[in-house]
């Protein structure tokens, strides 16, 4: 991240319980559209829309973030949560990782809540991390 520039990596999870990214970065079985972002130092955001029946607990390097479903000013995206907790840091860079996988309310809920930030892709850079195997022995 710090060599190309990115404060802030995100990524949104809309595969239901397969998760996508926000699973990979998380470990968590996540619902559709969580979005999870992931600062150069400190926390990563669960951003979620939280159900009753299972709220997200806040767990080692996870902050939680989100509130009742579909209460945002866009609808069907939790991106709002997640753009409080990334605007205390004036972000200059954010990379997106799998724009395939971001929601257009999520898109634009973010590049309108983060103006003045430059959105770039960062999914080679996750996915070139996410392929690493070991050899076997």
């Amino acid at each position: 991240m710090e060599k190309k520039g990115l404060e802030w990596i995100v990524c949104e999870g809309t595969f239901g319980r397969l998760g996508g990214y926000p699973r990979w970065f998380t470990g968590r079985i996540t619902g559709y559209n969580t979005i999870i972002a992931f600062p150069i130092e400190g926390d990563l955001i669960y951003a979620s829309h939280v159900g009753g029946h299972h709220p997200p607990e806040d767990s080692p390097g996870v902050k939680n973030v989100g509130g009742p479903i579909c209460q945002t000013y866009y609808a069907n995206t939790a991106a709002p949560w997640a753009i409080d907790a990334i605007k205390r840091r004036k972000p200059a860079k954010i990379g997106i990782a799998g724009y395939g996988t971001l929601s257009t309310a999520s898109f634009l809920a973010l590049t309108k809540g983060l103006r003045g930030s430059e959105f770039v892709d960062a999914t080679d850079l996750v996915d070139g991390i996410k392929a690493v195997k070991v050899k076997r022995r």
